[in-house]
């Protein structure tokens, strides 16, 4: 029964088969169509198979000329990295299209970077000498040609150099990116004539342009003398406010029973406001209580700014902090004098001038921006390293509390001037610091041709000096120059070298180092001080042992580079004395 069965089914599901095949069986109109389709996808592929090799031959040409013969024609000039497109955001783009909001432009200074290591195989095609790197090199960036300097050399001739090396178009341009308008950049850039009211200023007798005139101001405000102490003096108050003001413990510290916090987020909170209140004074925060938030967000993009500007849908996060600090600003500067009676003198200055130059209140907004953006990206970020080496080496944790313990002899008062000027250890371990994670670069414009190591720069193209290849030069610093050592600058004259480049770029850069500085090491030494700081594992870290966080050489900045992400620090801050009254009270 089971085999009659068996052949019943066989043979239903033959005759099901065949019923099927039937179905399928082409009729002359279907068979047509389907010729037909097949001989317009059969012309499809060759038209793309023709484009693509057209393409293909065009870029190979290209390459050609511009890698191989266009060198020996021009000898004189810095040899380009070799790339398969004209614009070498371009072939990121096409090849990391999913990660366009990750930068095209990261990639390309990443390589830039990297290229700075004698392990990297394209010094063999850029090398003339035994020593790699010997001579600039170029590279196209966002479709700008741009000349890379790595050696020491060449380096110390650019920044001799200010005659065909101008920083001044490079400052124009980011003026642009921070929302100065075409009308004001005229305002900032021409001298005042005799008709101009600002001819007679007293303060200003070589009737100077007001970009050039508030370098000026700055620079005397902020170089070591009775002005800076002042300034560090309203700092260091402003510091305290920011450390225990009542809305601290709300966002991220329970200083009695401790709340487990990212050790960034922190700082950020506590060096911006603290930045900001000393310049700006407390209606800032009146007006927009988030404000330090929103100088954070457009920070950790801020380098997207560097070239050309990235549109909304890449950067949304970057565009709303900058739309929302040019709001306040502007707020801020169209409030009643009478209402910013604690604004600092040199911020009030400035703005006087500006203000006599003709600009309104939105290009003062966009200015005052690119003075905070000054500050504030190195402030929080280095304050952030300085106490991370601390909490993961006892010994070192040790030495600064030990060195700066006489500044906190008196409850409720810091003697911050011992802090900066009696610390050599801490100066030291400060300056290291900043050494090993500033990755910032240094920008120039060529105005005329320019011979560094035999090759010529051309006019119109950019110069690059990446600070960081400077920095981990094994000649200048040792052997261990990639390490943290915390003796480097000790007892020797080493951070007056001029290989050891605490900042980038222009006059007001170099002057706010010393502010920064001050202010930092009372930041660091205040908060171990006066506080319990114990480090926590990552609250999604499975359990994962702390370590040191890595250094992020991966993400361009505009100043100190920050964490890796998944290797930043968490920690459990308390008032000091807050656990030992807790175990009092049980």
């Amino acid at each position: 029964m089971a085999s009659n069965e068996t052949r019943l089914n066989v043979q239903t599901m033959v005759e099901g088969v065949s019923q099927v095949l039937d179905n399928l069986t082409l009729t002359p109109n279907s068979k047509a169509n389907l010729t037909g389709s097949s001989a317009t996808w059969g012309l499809a592929a060759c038209i793309l198979a023709l484009v693509s090799f057209l393409v293909t031959l065009v870029l190979g040409l290209w390459r050609f000329w511009a890698f191989t013969i266009r060198p020996r024609l021009h000898p004189d000039e810095p040899k380009e990295l070799p790339s398969w497109f004209p614009c070498e955001s371009l072939r990121y783009l096409l090849s990391h299209s999913k990660q366009f909001a990750n930068s095209p432009f990261q990639t390309t200074v990443c390589r830039m970077m990297q290229m700075t290591t004698e392990a990297h195989p394209a010094s063999d095609y850029l090398s003339d000498t035994d020593e790699p790197y010997n001579h600039p090199f170029a590279i196209t960036l966002s479709g700008r040609k741009c000349y890379v300097l790595t050696s020491r050399r060449d380096a110390e001739a650019a920044f001799r150099n200010t005659t065909t090396l101008s920083w001044d178009c490079h400052l124009r341009d980011r003026m642009i990116k921070f929302g100065v308008s075409t009308s004001g950049m005229s305002n900032i850039w021409n001298d005042p004539g005799p008709e101009d009211p600002r001819y007679a200023n007293p303060s200003n007798p070589q009737h100077k342009s007001l970009v050039h005139y508030s370098k000026d101001v700055y620079t005397s405000q902020l170089l070591p003398g009775e002005k800076l102490d002042r300034i560090t003096d309203k700092t260091c108050k402003a510091l305290e406010h920011s450390l225990w003001r009542n809305d601290l413990p709300r966002r991220h510290v329970d200083w009695k029973s401790g709340k487990t916090v990212r050790l960034m987020d922190f700082c950020a909170d506590v060096a911006l406001t603290t930045m900001t209140r000393s310049f700006f004074g407390h209606l800032i925060y009146d007006i927009e209580p988030d404000f330090s938030q929103n100088l954070y967000d457009f920070n950790e993009q801020a380098w997207k700014t560097l070239t050309t500007p990235y549109p909304r849908f890449a950067a949304r996060k970057l565009h709303r902090a900058k739309h929302g600090i040019l709001e306040t600003l502007s707020r801020f500067l169209q409030s009643p004098m009478e209402m910013r009676d604690d604004e600092s003198w040199l911020v009030k200055t400035v703005q006087e001038e500006q203000k006599a130059a003709g600009l309104d209140d939105r290009n003062q907004a966009a200015l005052a921006f690119m003075f905070l953006a000054t500050f504030n990206l190195n402030v929080y970020r280095l304050s952030f390293w300085l106490l991370s080496y601390a909490l993961f080496n006892k010994d070192l944790l040790a030495a600064i509390k030990a060195e700066t313990a006489s500044a906190f002899q008196t409850p409720d008062k810091v003697d911050h001037h011992h802090i900066y000027t009696n610390c050599p250890r801490f100066s030291a371990i400060y300056t290291e610091t900043l050494r090993l994670t500033l990755g910032s670069i240094s920008v120039r414009t060529v105005t005329a041709p320019t011979q560094l190591s035999g090759k010529t720069l051309k006019p119109g193209n950019t110069v690059m000096i990446p600070l960081r290849f400077l920095h981990y030069n094994e000649d200048i610093f040792g052997d261990n120059a990639e390490d943290f050592d915390a003796t480097r600058f000790l007892n020797n004259d080493l951070e007056n070298s001029p290989d050891f480049r605490p900042c980038a770029d222009d006059a007001m850069h170099s002057a706010s180092r010393f502010l920064t500085k001050r202010m930092i090491m009372v930041l660091v030494a205040t908060v171990l001080q006066r506080s319990e700081l114990e480090v926590m594992p990552d609250p999604l870290g499975e359990g994962k042992v702390p370590q040191i966080p890595e250094i992020d050489s991966a993400t361009p900045t505009l100043g100190i580079m920050g964490p890796v992400k998944g290797t930043e620090v968490f920690v459990k801050i308390r008032e000091k004395g807050s656990s030992e009254d807790e175990k009092k009270a049980e």
